[in-house]
């Protein structure tokens, strides 16, 4: 059963299992909740958390388009070494014309629904192979109905590397895909629900 969300305990206890060397097979925590619920405010605060501590983060994070107080869509941001700064973060978030910001996710044509820009897949593949080979802590927002058929992002999640350093990884999920996520990733070490009456993180 997903638990309610105690960030702080929860990152405190998963950076210094970093501190200490930990290793192993590679450890899955997700975040969890409905649309909006703040589950890319929750990973937020994991990158700042882990980057005050000295710990490299990588991996990709949707931000949301917003224009009257109407979600248009969300724009990817790639987020390591060569890609951007945990920093920058909260500048890109106060701009929207940001080229860190890539439009990835809008509405579609038809009226219904969301359509992807086929052409950032391979982008994010990039920064989540760099993550897994360099960083502490690989952070992945938002896995979904797409990944839970095996497209999106799960690819560059499953795919084998001649070198991977990054044994933690944090996952947000879409709530009513976290079943189909874990059997394809492997067992959540935990899951955690960011309920929509929480308020913010950061």
């Amino acid at each position: 059963m997903a638990e309610l969300l105690s960030i702080w305990k929860v990152l405190k206890r998963i950076a210094r299992g970093i501190h200490r060397g930990e290793e192993g097979a590679v450890r899955i925590d997700a975040i969890t909740g409905k649309q909006g619920a703040g589950k890319t405010s929750a990973l937020l605060s994991v990158c700042r958390l882990f980057d005050e501590r000295g710990l490299r983060v990588g991996g990709v994070l949707q931000l949301a388009c917003l224009e009257g107080g109407l979600r248009l869509g969300y724009d990817l941001v790639c987020v390591g070494r060569g890609f951007v700064s945990v920093a920058e973060i909260e500048r890109l978030k106060e701009e929207p014309k940001h080229p860190g910001r890539l439009p990835f996710v809008r509405p579609a044509a038809a009226g219904r629904g969301f359509s992807f820009d086929e052409s950032l897949w391979s982008h994010a593949a990039e920064a989540i192979r760099a993550a897994r080979r360099e960083a502490d802590l690989l952070v992945i927002d938002e896995l979904g109905w797409i990944e839970a058929e095996g497209g999106g992002h799960m690819p560059a999640l499953l795919e084998s590397l001649e070198s991977e350093r990054c044994q933690r990884w944090m996952l947000s999920v879409r709530h009513d895909r976290c079943d189909e996520i874990e059997r394809r990733v492997g067992p959540f070490q935990r899951t955690w629900t960011v309920p929509k009456d929480k308020g913010k993180w950061i």
